[in-house]
């Protein structure tokens, strides 16, 4: 979540247009809505099922595991920041200007 809110503290300072770009909504289809919704359902679950794993338990993962994943996590992050911040006109939809 550090990740996240870096890269969105960076573009309100620094590019708030892509920003904007980036929160806009552009799905109008009914089809395209349900996808969007059962993504978001998924992505909430990325935060949510780590917790409840912890909290009771659920699997035994070595520590240099974890480690390794949240390197490739942060490098990953750091490779979409990189894109977002040279090409400032990465939008969520497709726009023809």
């Amino acid at each position: 979540m550090i990740p996240m809110i870096l890269m969105l503290r960076y573009l309100f300072k620094n590019d708030p247009e892509l920003l904007l770009r980036r929160l806009k909504r552009g799905e109008t289809k009914s089809e395209q809505k349900v996808v969007k919704k059962l993504f978001n359902l998924i992505f909430l679950g990325i935060f949510v099922i780590p917790g409840f794993d912890k909290r009771f338990g659920w699997s035994n993962v070595y520590f240099v595991i974890v480690i390794l994943a949240d390197v490739i996590f942060i490098l990953g992050y750091r490779f979409f920041f990189k894109v977002m911040k040279e090409n400032s006109y990465a939008s969520r939809i497709i726009e023809v200007e």
